[in-house]
């Protein structure tokens, strides 16, 4: 007697989120900008090379840009020659922007500006 081969039902895999795309996001969200950026393009990678079993591009990249922006932000405002409001001020103005800061009297009583 030969039996008939029963067919197999097929099987699903759920894709899962990438962990390191969710700490890109997180971390990007937190300010850790160079974290984040190392995150984001591990997990965008990784995810790449998943052939579908892993998700999250939209976190890694949003994680990834945050982190971006977070350099540029810790850049600017942390850099000691960063162009400021005041450094600009003070490099357009050059010596004469002490007298917006300090005003002197003259004889007369009025403030010299």
């Amino acid at each position: 007697m030969k039996f008939m081969e029963t067919a197999q039902p097929p099987t699903f895999t759920v894709p899962k989120t990438s962990g390191l795309a969710i700490a890109s996001l997180v971390t990007g969200l937190t300010c850790i900008a160079p974290l984040a950026i190392i995150f984001g393009h591990m997990a965008m990678s990784r995810i790449k090379k998943s052939a579908g079993e892993l998700t999250g591009h939209g976190l890694a990249l949003a994680g990834t840009i945050l982190g971006y922006v977070g350099l540029v932000v810790l850049v600017f405002f942390h850099h000691p020659r960063s162009f400021r409001w005041s450094s600009c001020v003070e490099k357009r103005l050059g010596s004469r922007g002490m007298y917006f800061a300090n005003p002197q009297r003259s004889a007369s009583g009025k403030r010299s500006f």
